[in-house]
């Protein structure tokens, strides 16, 4: 059977010095601000988390510029997808690096370099992996 102690003196030491029991310094109460809001205020204040998680789409039922804005905005410590971004002249595989007004930057397996395209050019992303 065993049995949980919260405060044990050390079991073995060479010199056995005379110690005393630590002492835990725990939070014992919590103080906090309650305003007086009004539920009209509920509509010009920053969306939860979970909020935001609703009304998020996935991507399968995302546009293509709402595709774009999604992997352009991604963290940098987050996975980036491949993609397929297919042109009217050419199909690229590779990662959305960002997004400026009307151009993307892409990184492609084909190039060391980013590649430039226009928003107007690419007609389909399909995520591979």
């Amino acid at each position: 059977m065993l049995i949980k102690k919260e405060k044990m003196e050390p079991l073995l030491y060479i010199v056995q010095p005379k110690l005393e029991k630590p002492e835990a310094v725990m939070q014992t109460s919590v103080f906090k601000k309650i305003s007086q809001t009004e539920p009209e205020e509920k509509s010009s204040r920053q969306m939860t988390q979970e909020e935001i998680y609703q009304k998020r789409k996935e991507l399968p039922q995302m546009s293509l510029y709402e595709k774009i804005d999604f992997f352009s905005n991604l963290p940098g410590h987050v996975y980036k997808n491949v993609c397929r971004i297919e042109t009217k002249e050419k199909t690229y595989e590779g990662i959305i690096l960002s997004k400026e007004q009307e151009t993307v930057d892409i990184r492609s397996f084909d190039s060391s370099e980013p590649i430039r395209l226009k928003l107007e050019e690419i007609t389909e992303i399909k995520v591979l992996g």
